[in-house]
């Protein structure tokens, strides 16, 4: 029963991404894709997203340390999280990644102030 809440709770997450990514894009293009060995702000917004999605899945047991560095544990929740969404596992915060990502941000795990601070920080598709 807990596989398949989280199953539709992706699901959910995945269709409204996508829909989303149908609005126009005002995106700024200068961002950076995220990756392993990175030292930024925009790592830090990335690790708080993970941390607040693990969480609302139950697994707190994931929750990483929010330090602004990508390494092997951020590096293998953003594998997880990209798995997850349906998306090519390799690890690197692109725009796809980084538009599911702020769309947590936007949408249920955290208070706007983390969408305002993150918003050309995290690569995505379209304008939060």
């Amino acid at each position: 029963m807990r596989k398949l809440t989280r199953l539709f709770a992706s699901a959910v997450v995945t269709a409204a991404a996508l829909t989303t990514a149908a609005t126009p894009a005002s995106a700024d293009p200068g961002v950076p894709n995220i990756s392993y060995g990175d030292h930024a702000h925009g790592v830090l917004c990335v690790q708080h997203a993970l941390n607040r999605w693990n969480v609302s899945f139950g697994r707190d047991s994931h929750v990483i340390g929010e330090d602004s560095w990508f390494g092997n544990d951020t590096l293998r929740e953003v594998k997880f999280f990209q798995d997850q969404q349906g998306l090519d596992a390799d690890g690197i915060v692109g725009p796809r990644t980084g538009n599911y990502l702020l769309w947590e941000l936007q949408n249920h795990l955290s208070p706007w102030l983390w969408l305002d601070g993150c918003k050309g920080y995290v690569p995505s598709l379209k304008s939060f």
